[in-house]
């Protein structure tokens, strides 16, 4: 839109009544599926840091320009006016009320093209105009610094700036907020105060009507603002959720292996066969007692018929540990109780079976 066609949209009066209808409209932003990893943001201020600007604003238009309008799928501009009023109200500006002059007017653009290139600008304070977006040229920063040497040497001596040129070169899907000094006489000339533009890349993947609020979100803080960068980042924060949890289940983790050298761990048989109980086995012959004490531990017992028939076994009374049970039986009877460090298992056998502590050396004198 050239300047002549601005003048005529700035100029016309029916619009303030319908802007402020629209002011006092209710806005809740639309639930959103799944949204880009990331927003490229691009802004100027026309006027020098820290001059301040009206916030007291009336949407103008909302209008598409795209490279190639048959590529860009039907976008809802009502909705996206909405999306825009919104990421205004909540972050500092304010609609005009009826019968209110704004301070600043809204344009909006928006559309799938390819925008200029800002790490290949450098135009010193020349007017440039894309063909895209721009109802006015937009002034860029001179090209020297204090020293003499160019930024663009500058800049391409940094990490990652080449790459940074090749994917603003590429096709985005844009969305670019301008705000207009809002001229009381209608015969004044429009101008430009800042300019705020959020691009997505990767256009076929994403459709405007699905992405416009995420990215008015991203681009909002940005508003009226100067930024260092020629291109800013913006990652949209992870979306909020939660984890179900249900019914807890206690699984048995695997026994480690044990270190070479190390005790062997005992096994589970055992430590459930360690557990107290009461007993009750009296005196007698060691075939019926062991039997019974069998019965009263709950244990399954070895021992060999033969070898223990007409052995006399101790009667035990009271709260043991099986094994100390089995043991007090079979003290000084000339059996003995051994449990099976694998399974658990006890069994009973005759003293000879038991393992032979070593000799102590002893000094023989002359």
């Amino acid at each position: 839109m050239n300047r002549e066609r601005a003048r005529r949209f700035l100029t016309a009066a029916p619009w303030l009544a319908v802007l402020a209808t629209l002011a006092g409209a209710a806005f809740t932003p639309p639930m959103r599926a799944a949204i880009p990893t990331e927003y490229g943001v691009r802004t100027r201020v026309m006027e020098s840091p820290g001059t301040s600007h009206g916030r007291r604003y009336a949407i103008l238009s909302v209008q598409m320009f795209s490279s190639d309008p048959r590529r860009l799928p039907p976008v809802d501009e009502d909705s996206l006016m909405l999306h825009v009023r919104h990421a205004l109200d909540t972050h500092g500006f304010q609609p005009a009320a009826k019968g209110q002059d704004p301070e600043i007017l809204i344009t909006v653009h928006y559309g799938r093209a390819w925008l200029r290139n800002p790490y290949l600008t450098e135009t010193g304070a020349t007017p440039v105009t894309d063909g895209i977006s721009s109802l006015a040229g937009l002034e860029r920063k001179p090209n020297q610094d204090v020293t003499g040497t160019s930024t663009r040497y500058i800049d391409s001596r940094t990490n990652g700036y080449e790459a940074k040129i090749q994917k603003a070169a590429a096709e985005k899907l844009y969305i670019r907020i301008t705000g207009w000094k809002y001229p009381p006489d209608g015969k004044a000339k429009a101008r430009m105060l800042w300019q705020t533009t959020v691009i997505v890349d990767d256009p076929d993947r994403w459709n405007l009507n699905g992405v416009a609020a995420p990215m008015l979100a991203a681009a909002a803080p940005y508003f009226d603002r100067e930024i260092d960068e020629r291109e800013l980042e913006v990652h949209p924060p992870p979306p909020e959720g939660h984890v179900n949890v249900g019914a807890v289940e206690v699984v048995e983790s695997p026994a480690p292996k044990p270190s070479p050298g190390a005790a062997p761990a005992a096994p589970a048989n055992r430590v459930e066969a360690s557990r107290p109980k009461k007993f009750n086995v009296p005196a007698g012959d060691a075939v019926q007692t062991l039997q019974e004490f069998s019965r009263q531990s709950g244990e399954q017992i070895i021992f060999p018929i033969d070898q223990v028939r007409t052995i006399q076994t101790h009667r035990v009374v009271g709260e043991l540990d099986p094994l100390a049970a089995l043991e007090q039986m079979l003290d000084s009877t000339g059996l003995t109780a051994v449990q099976d460090e694998k399974t658990g298992a006890l069994a009973v056998k005759p003293e000879s079976h038991r393992a032979v502590p070593p000799l102590e050396a002893k000094t023989i004198r002359d």
